[in-house]
């Protein structure tokens, strides 16, 4: 089974779990695109995003491709978990409380991801989490994601995390790491660009119209 996948998103989020969310696109439209398709495009956007190394998505692959059940399942709850990050995100946004089942779920794959990760020693006295090296868990590219969701709720101030807003802005989740927090799109290459063409537009139709 091969997992690379043209046209993968741009990775504007800051975060790995951001990024992830992100991988709808456009949040304020019926008619949007998402880019996680099956468990190869899952794989391929991994690496891409820097949640797997090419060596574990090949094995993870292989694995797959040998139990396509399990692998339609780890996508499924995948996908479920991207819509329960998405809404997390938008009662932290406004100050409502999370649903308890959604933060079950969270700690669900927290407990999960534990067995397969280890603090290791690095340089200078650092130690750092990694991942077990060999464990094939078809679920490993979501466990990143989850324990990087966890990191960011734990240290990021509610108001550093935002999204592209409606209507020039596509919805897609950041971390405006901006010193005075001014970041406002998820791109000014993209959305902002975008908005500010429409701004000139409805100023020029104004005027037109004057």
């Amino acid at each position: 089974m091969g997992f690379p996948i043209p046209d993968l998103p741009e990775l504007l989020g800051g975060r790995l779990c951001l990024d992830f969310v992100n991988t709808v696109h456009h949040r304020f439209r019926d008619a949007s695109r998402d880019y996680l398709e099956d468990y190869p495009s899952w794989l391929g956007w991994s690496v891409h995003a820097g949640a797997l190394s090419a060596d574990e998505a090949a094995r993870l692959g292989a694995t797959a491709s040998t139990e396509p059940r399990l692998a339609a399942r780890a996508f499924d709850r995948a996908l479920a978990f991207r819509g329960t990050a998405h809404s997390i995100l938008l009662q932290r946004m406004t100050d409502s409380d999370p649903e308890p089942a959604l933060v079950g779920e969270l700690n669900e794959l927290l407990a999960l991801a534990a067995p397969l990760r280890v603090l290791k020693p690095g340089e200078q006295g650092e130690w750092s989490w990694s991942w077990r090296e060999g464990a094939i868990d078809l679920g490993r590219p979501l466990f990143a994601v989850a324990v990087s969701f966890a990191e960011l709720l734990e240290a990021a101030p509610p108001d550093r995390v935002k999204q592209c807003p409606a209507p020039d802005g596509c919805g897609w989740f950041f971390l405006d790491q901006t010193k005075n927090g001014s970041r406002r799109w998820c791109s000014m290459n993209h959305c902002g660009t975008t908005s500010k063409a429409r701004r000139y537009l409805r100023k020029k139709r104004q005027v037109d119209a004057h």
